[in-house]
């Protein structure tokens, strides 16, 4: 019981601190420069990234009430950080609907031992949509269960739905619905239950049909990705070893190796156990859900370009892990071992990632107060690579400031020798001195 308690207190301060974090990396200065336009142009110029635009919708949405009381850009900050925090809460409770749906019950340690896992550490309260991915994901699986159980065509329409919103927030859960909805497909059809499989054909059709409105703009962005991205091969290759290791903590891919063979050994005991039935079929569905993509992903990096990482597969690994673990917990005496080997695993690199990301919160939360400055920047020097999420993060919380910076500096800031027409619409307050100078002189 003391472990318990020591758990739940270094949960508690770990997830709440980390909503005060207003360091901000490349991407989470990109969202804020979004939001600070208008609906529509979100819309707009985010058709110009790689991104559908859902999330940046819904959480310029749920963050009015901050905009009118006109706070600090870090107060702001730390108002997107409690969005995805919020989803997290969401996600946790549409997963454990789901294990109760498959007669799973949960405990203290179900979600102690999940909270501790380094992933959901980093990307709970990320200032981009792979925690919004995760709930919508949970829900549907939820909502699909439910159908199947009660054959109630709203249970389905709620899943399409939820299904279309996961598509519109992130591709890679575009992929991740259609696997699941044509896994329950299958499902159905072992089950010889005809009806749910039609019903359910129709809506995976409804599905698709909801998404031609941004196919146009989504096979551009592909376009692009295929041209150019800034993932790595090595990242690519290394996804489901960083997805469970927790990446950017110290032998994050060893550990994942570690943790990768104990969920592997966890799943076949599920296998053994549950012989056919629905908790067999749903957490096999998950995983090759995930393998699926994994696969996708490797064969996209040999033909083309480096296109997955870590955080795309989250969203299905939240609702795994949680659903392995659950079973496991609720068979404490048979599954002792593996409980003990994953407890070790996932409190070894939250240690780790407690140290890393959280030295700096205290001088962090001492800034949250601070106004944005104003008037001209003109930076001369060259800004090295290893700087450049540090400028941009100044660059998002000061918005009524200009920066002004040389052309080697660009390229290093942004990979590009000139700025983007979606940089000049996401930083409007980032110009070269080029431009600059042309725009003094008009």
């Amino acid at each position: 019981m003391y472990i318990i308690n020591v758990i739940n207190v270094n949960n508690y301060i770990v997830y709440i601190n980390n909503s005060f974090v207003n360091s901000i990396f490349r991407d989470e200065s990109f969202t804020i420069g979004l939001l600070n336009n208008s609906y529509t142009n979100i819309i707009r110029y985010d058709a110009l990234d790689v991104h559908p635009p859902l999330y940046y919708l819904l959480l310029k949405l749920a963050t009015i009430p901050f905009r009118l009381f006109h706070v600090t850009p870090n107060q702001m900050i730390v108002s997107y950080r409690f969005f995805s925090f919020i989803t997290m809460i969401i996600g946790l409770i549409g997963m454990t609907k789901v294990v109760k749906q498959l007669n799973i019950k949960t405990n203290i340690w179900t979600y102690n031992l999940f909270l501790l896992a380094p992933t959901l550490l980093m990307y709970s309260n990320q200032i981009r949509m792979y925690q919004l991915a995760s709930a919508i994901i949970a829900w549907l699986i939820y909502m699909l269960l439910k159908y199947q159980e009660t054959s109630k065509v709203i249970w389905i329409v709620g899943a399409i739905i939820i299904a279309e919103m996961g598509a519109y927030t992130h591709y890679f859960t575009a992929l991740s619905c259609g696997i699941i909805l044509m896994g329950f497909i299958g499902i159905a059809l072992i089950n010889k239950q005809r009806t749910i499989v039609k019903q359910l054909s129709l809506g995976l059709a409804c599905f698709v049909i909801a998404y031609i409105p941004w196919s146009i703009v989504a096979l551009k962005q592909i376009m692009t990705v295929s041209k150019s991205y800034w993932i790595t091969a090595d990242e690519s290759w290394q996804t489901l070893f960083n997805l469970t290791g927790g990446q950017h903590t110290i032998d994050a891919v060893t550990i994942g190796m570690y943790l990768c063979s104990i969920l592997v050994v966890a799943q076949l005991y599920i296998f053994l156990k549950d012989r056919g039935g629905v908790i067999s079929q749903i957490s096999g569905l998950l995983l090759v859900s995930i393998l699926i993509l994994y696969g996708l992903g490797i064969i996209f990096t040999l033909l083309n370009h480096p296109i997955l990482i870590a955080r795309y597969l989250y969203p299905l690994f939240f609702c795994y892990l949680f659903l392995i673990i659950a079973v496991l917990t609720n068979n404490v005496n048979s599954s002792k071992l593996m409980l003990s080997l994953i407890f070790c695993g996932l409190i070894f690199q939250n240690v780790q990632y407690m140290y890393i990301h959280t030295k700096g919160i205290m001088p962090d939360i001492a800034q949250i107060k601070q106004k944005p400055q104003k008037g001209v920047i003109k930076i001369k020097r060259v800004i090295p690579q290893n700087e450049a999420d540090y400028f941009l993060a100044i660059v998002a919380k000061n918005p009524q400031q200009t920066f002004i910076i040389n052309a080697k500096s660009i390229y290093n800031v942004t990979g590009r020798h000139k700025l983007s027409e979606l940089s000049e619409k996401v930083r409007p307050n980032l110009e070269s001195f080029t431009m600059y100078n042309q725009r003094y002189k008009n």
